[in-house]
């Protein structure tokens, strides 16, 4: 809804304008239906529904969306304006052209803004065929905007998409970057596999199970995969035949049934299958948190709300604290993530006791906030999911800072927030950003390799998007990856 001083028609009806001048960062557009509505991620053309329709990993648009209703136009009566192109001032020898304006959104409403000769704005002027947003630079010269620039992408935008690679597979994905109005690839291309959806991923008997897919790991060449809303677990082999199917309601502490509230993570430790239960309260703390223990053969064994520590003579309790993220070690060692006051804790499995609480609360090196999954590497360096520190912290087995990565350009507005971790045996990172929609990948020393994924739910044609990416898991020849999506399954991808 750009509209021009003097004008008898509107400039535009469906063109959206990103205005920057003089470091202050404007929105308008022509709206002829619905208004843009934004989701949690800063997405737009988000639907009631939540169905996605922006594939965009990096995001510009700001928080308030862009609103506006048709306007008639009530300055088509200026006095020497008669080719409706030029505003300006009225001198002694007429009218003369030398400012230009529009109407931005501000402060939660629309307002005229006057733009000098030679200010730019940046103009929406289409869509390619992905369905995403075209860009152009217009100037301001003689009160009217004058293009200055190609229709394209806009420079330096991210977003996934298909792999530009000549002889890539249609199946494959990529992280894109803008580069003078073209998209570029960076980082290599990640091809799409296999999609176990809900019906593979189900009971052995026939049917399948209604929930939400959250951790996964694999063990003696099986994947086994915590369904958290129906608190139960899933043994596959890797062609996704389903091997055996546990639900929690039939594990017994006695005489008791073991209460589970929603199964978030899951490693091996000596033989046997430990969980961690998140035990949110409704609306409230992870106040009954714990780990799970059951055996290969998913009967159970125990149950750990709480591991012992030594201080001045006596024991005391350290409970489990929003248990997203599990790992297991040599020397019995279990690595579980604290939502707390730590970013994790190191316990002994055979003892029972709390070995040590490593990091605390905060944004600085060796703190965590919101910690989420976590893995070893080859030299069973911690790697840990900082979630809204926006970055992968790695710690040595002793509990001792080492460094950070993560590939992040903005991390508070973009909320590129890292969920879960897995480390191949080469030293690769993987590591699922469910905010985003995508998988990440490092290299040993923390450098960024790819990404894809993006928004929907995928297909055989298009099998690389991902919805609501959770649990990651590899082994030599494949990226094992839970989809939290409509489909709740668990897709698999090439490895590079």
């Amino acid at each position: 809804m750009l509209k021009k001083i003097g004008s008898l028609q509107k400039l535009c009806q469906n063109l959206t304008v990103l205005a920057v001048i003089m470091g202050v960062l404007f929105f308008s557009g022509c709206i002829k239906d619905d208004p843009l509505l934004e989701n949690e991620f800063g997405d737009k053309d988000i639907a009631d529904n939540g169905e996605v329709g922006d594939s965009d990993v990096i995001e510009d648009v700001p928080d308030e969306s862009v609103i506006d209703d048709e306007k008639s136009d009530d300055t088509d009566n200026i006095p020497g304006n008669d080719d409706d192109t030029a505003n300006g001032s009225n001198d002694e020898d007429g009218w003369s052209a030398d400012y230009c304006v529009a109407e931005v959104y501000e402060g939660g409403g629309f307002v005229e803004k006057t733009f000098q000769e030679g200010d730019e704005l940046i103009f929406i002027c289409g869509e390619d065929e992905s369905g995403n947003d075209l860009y152009q630079k217009k100037v301001c010269e003689d009160g009217i905007w004058k293009d200055a620039g190609v229709c394209g992408c806009l420079d330096g935008r991210e977003r996934i998409g298909e792999c530009l690679e000549e002889g890539s597979s249609e199946n494959s994905g990529q992280l894109l970057v803008c580069i003078n109005g073209e998209w570029s690839g960076i980082g290599k291309c990640t091809e799409f596999k296999k999609d176990l959806t809900e019906k593979e991923i189900g009971r052995p008997e026939g049917g399948y199970i209604q929930g939400r897919p959250s951790g996964i790991t694999i063990y003696e060449n099986a994947i086994y995969v915590t369904i958290d809303t129906n608190s139960a677990l899933i043994k596959l082999d890797k062609t996704g035949e389903v091997l055996e199917w546990w639900r929690a309601s039939e594990w017994k502490d006695g005489s008791y049934s073991v209460p589970v509230n929603e199964l978030a993570s899951i490693t091996i430790i000596n033989g046997s299958i430990l969980m961690g239960d998140l035990g949110k309260e409704e609306g409230g703390d992870y106040k009954y948190s714990k780990l799970v223990e059951i055996s290969a053969g998913g009967e159970f064994k125990e149950q750990y709300p709480s591991f012992k520590y030594e201080s001045g003579g006596t024991l005391y309790n350290r409970y489990i604290q929003a248990p997203f993220g599990l790992a297991s070690g040599g020397d019995s060692l279990i690595y579980a993530s604290n939502g707390f006051d730590a970013c994790f804790d190191i316990y002994d499995f055979d003892s029972g006791l709390l070995v040590k609480k490593v990091g605390g609360y905060g944004v600085s090196e060796g703190s965590c906030i919101d910690p989420k999954g976590i893995a070893l590497d080859n030299e069973e360096n911690i790697h840990i999911a900082d979630s809204k520190n926006c970055r992968i912290q790695v710690f040595s087995k002793n509990g001792d800072h080492i460094r950070s990565y993560g590939r992040v350009n903005n991390c508070v507005e973009e909320k590129v927030y890292p969920y879960a971790v897995a480390i191949g045996s080469d030293g690769t990172s993987y590591v699922t950003y469910n905010t985003k929609r995508m998988v990440m990948s490092y290299d040993s020393t923390g450098n960024f390799i790819s990404a894809w994924g993006g928004n929907g739910i995928g297909s055989s044609e298009s099998g690389y998007n991902l919805f609501d990416p959770k649990g990651i898991a590899v082994d030599n020849d494949y990226i094992y990856v839970v989809d939290a999506s409509s489909k709740n399954r668990v897709q698999i991808f090439k490895k590079h």
